[in-house]
């Protein structure tokens, strides 16, 4: 809603002043509680003082209220912060349009409550754009309220109804909306609403299918970064706790505080590594990393672009298999050696790749690999994903997309294409125990479009050499090989490289073998090279 002259004339922001003193104040006497009851942990409850089940219930509960009083803290200091922000801003506009208007008295000319009136062109622009930034202020100030504090809070006056786009998102996330609908509703905010939604609310930015790439960045970076900060503080504050159980003889309790200490260090650890993978261009095509999502429960997930997919000419997706985890970077070591591949065999293009372990993969090939429930829960996620990619591409007729699934990751690519389709224009399945379907032409795209290679004495054909049992025999359950001729696929050239059957499955991305250079020309589209 645009800002009109009379409002900006007439507006009293000594109104919108107090309202800010008031989060001042508020975020003030915030802190003063949070200082008394940590003062009654120092004094009254301590645990050098009193010791037992009732004081440690007692303890549990003013640290829970602490630090629930803590997160208030800082969206009222910046509430305050945006109010005073805008007034000051808004005052300025209000003195422009005074000056502006007494110039106009004194030509002649006047200056009408709903325009320029009977002003000349000159008066006009200038009404014009004051009114433009009045408004602007007024947008951000609704945008940075509406993301720092409760968008129903007593006081919050800006001169127009500004709406919540992180309430927004998280309705239009939660109803279902395609990643193309959430392109289009971002593009509809103005970047002042885009910057705020990003810096307020990451963790709902960094996962949005459809969200250009760049702000998913920025989001999961600012994310990834306050949770090492927590966990830090977390760290800290258990091997206090294990010191205190210690020095009180609750030996239980310090076992018990070790084995959570465990867990977040192996967290954090994980977490510090994907930081540093991701931190600095690649070092061999000197192109950007794109932190495009990542969750830390469990095995950990995680989504890394090299390039950006937005603008790039080509982009691969690769999909990795059994025992993939956000603490292994032999995935990521995979998706960079074909992100150098393509870069070499197509220097003048842009070619992106990303790794997309955006699922939790089977962690045993003998206990999970032959279980199609993983590729199930994976197939809506991947789908979504290359949906978004493909909304958020600024020439998605002139780029090329290929999605690669390694192993048990072209079972997820052929139940995501088959179960939810895949925006994509080709798809290399290598070392595949199957897909799922029984024919190319299963997975959504013109068969000629459908790749696939396993190299000679690969483990994925031979299970009897380990001596594994599965379902159907020497079959893994997964449907017919996509290199078996009547499947339909193209396939290409991979060696060896070993007589371990174990070893020739983890091959493929090795230095020399010609799966590489058939997977890079198939990636940036000289399939005519292809061998």
């Amino acid at each position: 809603m645009s800002i009109g002259f009379s409002a900006l004339q007439e507006a009293d922001f000594d109104v919108l002043a107090a309202v800010g003193e008031r989060w001042t104040a508020f975020a003030a006497h915030l802190s003063e509680q949070v200082e008394a009851l940590e003062g009654v942990l120092d004094r009254q409850l301590s645990e050098d003082h009193w010791a037992g089940d009732a004081p440690d219930a007692a303890r549990e509960r003013i640290k829970a209220a602490v630090a629930e009083l803590e997160q208030r803290i800082d969206p009222a200091g910046k509430a305050a912060a945006a109010i005073a922000d805008a007034v000051e801003a808004f005052r300025e506009c209000q003195a422009d349009l005074g000056e502006l208007a007494a110039e106009a008295e004194a030509a002649g000319v006047v200056l009408g409550a709903e325009g320029d009136g009977d002003s000349s062109p000159e008066f006009a622009e200038r009404l014009a754009a004051i009114l433009d930034r009045a408004t602007e202020v007024d947008e951000e100030l609704g945008a940075r309220i509406g993301l720092v504090a409760d968008t129903a809070a007593p006081g919050r006056t800006p001169l127009s109804a500004a709406e919540d786009p992180a309430a927004e998102l998280t309705e239009m996330l939660a109803s279902g909306a395609s990643p193309k609908e959430v392109n289009g509703w971002w593009d509809s905010l103005s970047g002042t609403a885009q910057d705020a939604l990003v810096a307020g609310s990451p963790e709902l930015v960094g996962s949005a299918d459809g969200v250009p790439s760049d702000a998913r960045d920025e989001a999961n970076r600012r994310r990834l970064g306050t949770e090492l900060q927590n966990l830090d503080a977390e760290i800290s504050h258990i091997n206090e706790e294990i010191a205190s159980a210690e020095r009180s003889g609750r030996g239980e309790d310090a076992e018990e505080l070790r084995g959570r200490l465990d867990a977040l260090t192996e967290t954090r650890r994980d977490l510090a590594a994907l930081e540093d993978r991701v931190d600095g261009p690649d070092r061999v095509t000197g192109q950007d990393h794109y932190l495009l999502g990542y969750d830390a429960s469990r095995d950990g997930k995680a989504i890394i672009a090299i390039g950006n997919p937005d603008t790039a000419d080509n982009t691969a997706v690769f999909v990795p298999g059994t025992g993939a985890e956000l603490g292994r970077s032999g995935d990521y070591d995979r998706a960079a050696a074909m992100a150098h591949d393509a870069h070499e065999a197509a220097p003048r293009e842009d070619t992106a790749m990303v790794m997309w372990l955006g699922y939790d993969a089977p962690d045993h090939p003998v206990a999970d690999a032959h279980s199609l429930s993983y590729a199930k829960d994976a197939s809506g996620g991947l789908s979504s994903f290359m949906g978004g990619l493909e909304a958020a591409n600024r020439d998605p007729a002139h780029a090329t997309t290929t999605v690669v699934g390694y192993s048990y990751g072209s079972t997820v690519v052929g139940q995501s294409a088959k179960e939810h389709g895949l925006a994509t224009d080709q798809i290399i399945a290598v070392a595949s125990p199957g897909m799922n379907v029984d024919r190319a032409a299963d997975l959504g795209i013109d068969p000629d479009d459908v790749w696939a290679t396993t190299a000679p004495g690969d483990v994925i054909h031979v299970p009897a050499v380990i001596d594994i049992p599965l379902p159907g025999g020497d079959s893994l359950g997964m449907g017919p090989s996509p290199v078996d001729d009547d499947f339909g696929a193209r396939t290409f050239d991979s060696d060896a490289m070993s007589w371990n059957p174990l070893d020739i499955h983890t091959n493929y991305w090795n230095e020399g073998n010609a799966a590489r250079d058939n997977m890079a020309f198939i990636v940036t589209g000289q399939t005519d090279r292809v061998h």
